[in-house]
């Protein structure tokens, strides 16, 4: 199963149910619809019934719904991407790492072929006394 693409926005927003665990309609404001569409429709978050609405006018009762909380399938999705990032950012400094030492190697080799070459052609820059 792959995991689904989400936008910036819907991460931050899991990350925001993540930290909280239930968003009410108030705290949601801030993001767009599309956000929660979005993580639900992935089965990250799911709305919860509180109440049905018994008007009389009503054939059937209406659900009246309190918060979205996030689901365990969420949570992982999360952690799994925390776990991606943190596995990149240490193949990153392994690569910097290694990169370096190369780098420094490859001065010091050609510092020491340039310290050659001067020492054959320029003999008298050594002191004698």
């Amino acid at each position: 199963m792959s995991s689904p693409s989400l936008s910036n926005e819907s991460i931050a927003l899991l990350r925001a149910f993540m930290e909280n665990t239930s968003l009410s309609p108030e705290q949601l404001e801030g993001y767009p619809d599309a956000c929660l569409d979005q993580l639900s429709d992935a089965g990250f978050v799911e709305s919860h019934v509180i109440d049905l609405d018994m008007s009389p006018r009503d054939i059937i009762a209406v659900p009246i719904y309190s918060d979205f909380v996030i689901t365990e399938t969420g949570k992982a999705y999360i952690e799994g991407l925390d776990r991606r990032i943190h596995e990149k950012r240490w193949e990153n400094t392994r690569y910097a790492i290694t990169t370096g030492i190369a780098v420094i190697a490859l001065v010091v080799a050609i510092a020491s072929i340039y310290l050659q070459y001067l020492g054959i052609f320029l003999p008298t820059l050594s002191t004698t006394g």
